[in-house]
């Protein structure tokens, strides 16, 4: 295993012996300890699937309404293309309920 200066962590580099050359090396037990705390936030973060699932269907949905915004011609086009095909479907339907009266 080694530190952050790559240093094997069981001994000095410079005279290979399997003790620590001093307490220098090692990060202050504060420095450790925020780390350690930024880890588990970060760790807690990654694992709370439901509320990054709403965070995600909120920005598509943000997105969505945007697109639709910046689009309104082009959404009403579609929208009553769509009515007109229901429309056509409908009264061809109702010919041919009628023509095998």
């Amino acid at each position: 295993m080694t530190h952050r200066d790559d240093t094997p962590s069981n001994g000095d580099a410079s005279t290979g012996k399997g003790e620590r050359s001093s307490e220098a090396d090692a990060p202050p037990v504060t420095e450790q300890r925020e780390e350690l705390a930024e880890t588990v936030e970060a760790l807690t973060r990654k694992l709370d699937v439901p509320s990054r699932v709403n965070a995600a269907a909120g920005e598509r949905a943000q997105a969505a309404a945007t697109a639709v915004r910046d689009n309104r011609q082009i959404v009403v086009g579609a929208a009553a293309g769509v009515l007109a095909l229901v429309v056509l479907l409908i009264v061809r339907r109702r010919r041919r309920e009628d023509d095998d009266r």
